[in-house]
């Protein structure tokens, strides 16, 4: 059973059960923090923060999902974490941020 682990998640739960708040959780969407597996030959200490400068191009993790390619994005690190079973470099964004980089590709969440 999925358990939310914040409001993110909670909202994801009440607008699969509640179609009438889809609209809403879109909204907490593009404004919620959300994880991103970040392609990278050595590991990052996980307590530092690094700040992205302008320009700067990363790679990011895509998986592959019934033959279509997706972004594998995360509500929280733990979601992350529980799905890598191994230490990965990881960057949080703000969704409409991602998104706005990314142009269009697909995107699953945890």
């Amino acid at each position: 059973m999925f358990r939310p682990e914040n409001d993110l998640e909670k909202s994801l739960i009440k607008a699969a059960n509640e179609p009438s708040y889809r609209h809403q959780f879109y909204k907490e969407f593009l404004d919620s923090e959300i994880f991103v597996i970040q392609a990278s030959a050595s590991l990052v200490n996980q307590d530092e923060q690094i700040r992205l400068e302008k320009d700067e191009t990363i790679q990011l993790v895509n998986v592959k999902n019934k033959d279509m390619v997706y972004l594998a994005a995360f509500t929280s690190i733990h979601r992350l974490e529980s799905y890598m079973k191994e230490p990965v470099n990881y960057i949080g964004f703000k969704c409409r941020e991602i998104l706005e980089m990314t142009k269009g590709s697909n995107i699953i969440l945890n």
